[in-house]
């Protein structure tokens, strides 16, 4: 042996053992120098993941560890340990041995981080609830892990652990593909959806509607595959690659390798990043939107993400009308900027996309929706919002903002949640005008005399004729049925699409708050629109009581008339907080709240 592993004892100290002799420490290579396994015989061990003696603990990791021509047999044994966890509901002792982890997942709104085991492709899995960063060591994928589940609780129909112990990382580096399954044709995917959920799978198939909330920090819309349809399946993502899909309506959707979730009884396959969804597909891309964003810019705002490889960066894939000629290009997201030459302010122009701009899809501009009109640049106003009140009858719900410098006010957007109570077209205004939104503008109860938006001056449909409008305001109208009076978020975007102004409203002090509202608190507290008292957001963000906490409170206690009870800017400074607001003065639409005075 030249002086090189020697044998004390007929025991090997270490890997290279001398013929004969079996050690747990055996790697089945020449372990004894003599040019054969011949210690692993009579097993066949010249894979190199044959990594142990025969008879020994084997790892998971879809080979023939101990060389019995059993490929992980003791992947059995894990996967029994996880089904007992799964069954379990709080304090609990049960350890798992070489499970792997099959996916890490970020914390997204109110999900928390985690991460997800598996032994075997059938399942069953388990989302461990616990930060992995949190633990020492850190579980990864492709981690042969041992741990001790401690509690186990039930969320929304799927089981997670959420307090492990006794961490230990195995090895490292095993392949967890094996573990995925295509789960697309699986007609039981939602019949027996404990049988699959938090399970690797992949998913190919269409998304039947748009986008929608999610819950917080999520969108979701419903997918059929050739196993499920009629909305049964829903593909939650996070918030942020909304705009690589659009609306999501017609996509061909292919989801990779990835746990599926569940919402009790909806099955939920997810994407946390957009290689995920290699190999989706969506129709045409269209151009939603066109503003100017400077006097000498253009913002064309498309249905999803754009491919800055396919943009040219002089800009020649724009062209304009009115003269108007393309300069450069530069594209952010789902955005792309031209530089123009200088723009008339007030003219109307129309720009046009050439179909060799792309999505990161690879889909081309649509022929049929590839321009869209806009007006030369003039400066936004700035404008806050001033009154709210929820609780009309008949749904005659008003909001009122207050304009703090002049400008213009074309291609604001009033939104409640994530849906859109109004789009503001040509109206340019003042310091200390005011604008009223009237709610269920299609009510007759409402609009008893079928008022127009006012553009022209503030008494354009006078109150004589028009017995709901203030002649001291922009009377403007919404088809939206009324302001939802639980918990809810206003928000003001400007043309651009930057915020403006955000209110966060609640009804009751304690309680959960609705998914739609969390996600909007959570766009608006990210742009540095709100805040709690004193600075700051919660540690898990506007949620729940949290969420309650810090909102404008009593916004299903106002009046059920103009004349009742509102809640009301109470001074002329803006801190993004609730201290700015009151409930205990009736209204004052179309003047000054008390304790402001005019700018």
């Amino acid at each position: 042996r030249n002086g090189v592993d020697a044998v004390h004892g007929g025991v090997a100290l270490d890997a290279n053992v001398c013929e004969g002799v079996a050690s747990s420490s055996v790697v089945c290579t020449d372990a004894d120098m003599d040019g054969a396994d011949s210690n692993c015989a009579p097993f066949d061990c010249n894979d190199a993941d044959d990594n142990v003696y025969p008879g020994a603990p084997e790892l998971c990791d879809f080979s023939d560890n101990d060389c019995d021509g059993q490929v992980d047999e003791d992947c059995a044994l894990a996967s029994e340990a996880i089904a007992v966890a799964r069954a379990s509901v709080g304090v609990v002792s049960i350890p798992i041995a070489n499970a792997l982890v099959s996916y890490v997942r970020p914390a997204v709104g109110s999900d928390p981080a985690g991460f997800f085991l598996q032994a075997e492709t059938q399942g069953p899995a388990l989302f461990v609830a616990v930060d992995p960063g949190a633990l020492s060591p850190s579980p990864a994928v492709g981690d042969s892990l041992s741990l001790v589940v401690d509690e186990m609780v039930v969320v929304n129909g799927l089981p997670q652990a959420i307090a492990v112990s006794g961490v230990v990382i195995d090895a490292s580096g095993l392949p967890v593909t094996g573990l995925t399954e295509d789960v697309s044709g699986a007609a039981d995917l939602v019949s027996a959806l404990d049988s699959y959920d938090s399970e690797l799978v992949s998913v190919s198939g269409t998304l039947t509607s748009d986008f929608s909330s999610g819950g917080s920090g999520h969108v979701s819309a419903s997918l059929d595959t050739a196993g499920v349809t009629g909305g049964a399946l829903k593909l939650r993502i996070p918030t942020s690659l909304q705009s690589l899909l659009g609306g999501g309506m017609g996509c061909s959707i292919q989801v990779t390798d990835t746990p599926l979730l569940r919402f009790n009884a909806e099955a939920q396959p997810h994407a946390w990043s957009g290689s995920e969804l290699a190999g989706t597909t969506c129709p045409e891309v269209t151009v939603n939107q066109t503003v100017a964003g400077s006097a000498t810019t253009v913002v064309i705002q498309f249905e999803r993400d754009i491919d800055a490889g396919t943009v040219l960066s002089d800009g020649s894939q724009f062209t304009f009308t009115g003269g108007l000629v393309a300069l450069a290009a530069v594209v952010s997201g789902s955005q792309v900027t031209v530089t123009t030459s200088a723009q008339t302010p007030g003219v109307a122009y129309t720009v046009t996309a050439a179909s060799s701009v792309q999505d990161q899809l690879g889909a081309s501009v649509d022929i049929l929706a590839n321009s869209a009109a806009f007006t030369g640049f003039a400066e936004p106003a700035q404008v806050r919002i001033n009154e709210v009140n929820a609780t009309v009858a008949s749904g005659c719900d008003l909001v009122e903002l207050r304009v703090v410098a002049s400008g213009t006010m074309e291609g604001f957007q009033l939104l409640e949640r994530d849906i859109s109570i109004l789009t503001f077209s040509d109206l340019d205004v003042l310091p200390n005008d005011y604008v009223i939104v009237h709610l269920d503008g299609g009510d007759v109860a409402c609009d008893p005399a079928g008022s127009g938006d006012e553009t022209s001056s503030t008494s354009e449909f006078p109150s004589s004729t028009h017995a709901n409008n203030y002649d001291t305001a922009y009377d403007w109208y919404s088809t939206d049925t009324g302001i939802t009076d639980t918990t809810n978020v206003l928000t003001l975007f400007d043309s651009l699409g930057n915020i403006v102004d955000a209110v966060l409203l609640a009804g009751d002090t304690i309680g959960a708050a609705a998914s739609a509202a969390e996600t909007q608190a959570a766009l608006v507290a990210a742009a540095g629109e709100w805040e709690q008292v004193g600075g700051g957001i919660p540690a898990g963000g506007f949620v729940d009581d949290d969420f309650r906490a810090h909102a404008v409170l009593d916004l299903d206690a106002t009046g059920t008339t103009p004349a009742g009870t509102s809640l009301q800017r109470t001074g002329d400074a803006d801190t993004n907080t609730e201290a700015d607001w009151t409930d205990e003065n009736t209204g004052s639409w179309a003047a000054n709240n008390t304790g402001q005075a005019d700018f």
